[in-house]
């Protein structure tokens, strides 16, 4: 199964940084054409360029730079890293959630709340590890109050990409993130953890 996922983990890196990545410069550069800018120069591009066109210089410059789950249009934008998480679950909403690319299907028992934001729960411990069991993961979902959270819960978890809108508490050993709604789900993998 690490083969499996490292496969597709691979399939996603080429395909995000080749095409997707490709794509936004080729779409920053469009918009620097049509209204005068260089996206290799956007720092010395005055400022009224940008205003008369309601366009937002920092959104742009990242866009051009960084690859993104999302585009400008939104007013803030998603970097995509270069690890990965995952995201365990019952299979059935897992199947939901890769074959819709959106993280509304992650069950509301299996979300937590943080400055008042409903948040779920990412962990870096692959479904084939060795070092780790089922309970190891119950325990995450209890550490941050999904107390209804149980074994018959955790039998697939869906392999994401690492973005800036994921954040890492060490209190807890784990990862958050507090946005739902579409995500690339690159693989979902059976748990073959030990009980």
């Amino acid at each position: 199964m690490e083969d499996r996922i490292d496969g597709r983990v691979n399939e996603y890196n080429v395909h995000f940084r080749r095409y997707v990545w490709t794509a936004q410069r080729l779409w920053v550069r469009a918009v620097g054409e049509a209204v005068g800018f260089n996206p290799e120069h956007l720092d010395n591009t005055p400022d009224y360029v940008f205003a008369d066109h309601g366009l937002d210089r920092a959104l742009l410059k990242e866009f051009f730079d960084y690859p993104c789950m999302n585009d400008p249009t939104e007013g803030v934008l998603e970097r995509v890293g270069s690890s990965f998480r995952y995201i365990y679950m019952p299979e059935s909403r897992a199947r939901e959630c890769c074959e819709q690319q959106n993280l509304d299907h992650v069950p509301n028992w299996m979300r937590f709340t943080v400055d008042d934001r409903s948040r779920t729960l990412l962990v870096d411990i692959p479904p084939y590890s060795a070092t780790h069991t089922v309970a190891d993961i119950v325990a995450r979902y209890h550490a941050v109050g999904c107390e209804q959270v149980d074994e018959t819960d955790i039998t697939c978890c869906l392999v994401v990409p690492d973005t800036d809108f994921i954040h890492y508490d060490p209190d807890n050993d784990l990862y958050m993130r507090s946005w739902f709604g579409p995500f690339d789900v690159v693989a979902i993998a059976p748990v073959l953890l030990d009980p």
